[in-house]
């Protein structure tokens, strides 16, 4: 299953004395869930992201940046997901008996202000 998050949302960065910049991010959005396999369609649910992390401030443009992020999906009770009625009946590639599909990731990179 491919997943696609279109999210808005922005950052906090904290006041800070010391040589790195805690910060929170917060978005909302929509998840496209896209099956890999042929015959069954995407299907696009609400969703919404939380993450913190610490800038590192090399100078007043670029930053390093360590953090985490969780997205969640709100898909419903009991919902199955990529259904397909044919003549053996309907077959769903996904079946949940949860209210959320979650997912989380960690960041290390670079951070450029322009």
């Amino acid at each position: 299953m491919t997943t696609e998050y279109l999210h808005f949302g922005g950052t906090l960065l904290f006041d800070h004395e010391t040589w790195y910049e805690p910060y929170l991010s917060l978005t909302v959005g929509a998840t496209r869930l896209s099956p890999k396999s042929g015959g069954y369609d995407s299907e696009t649910k609400f969703s919404g992201s939380i993450g913190g992390g610490f800038r590192f401030p090399i100078n007043e443009r670029l930053a390093a940046v360590a953090g985490g992020r969780a997205y969640v999906t709100f898909i419903g009770s009991d919902t199955d997901l990529f259904c397909l009625s044919d003549v053996n009946g309907l077959n769903c590639l996904f079946r949940s008996s949860g209210s959320t599909y979650l997912q989380f990731e960690a960041q290390l990179g670079l951070s450029l202000r322009f």
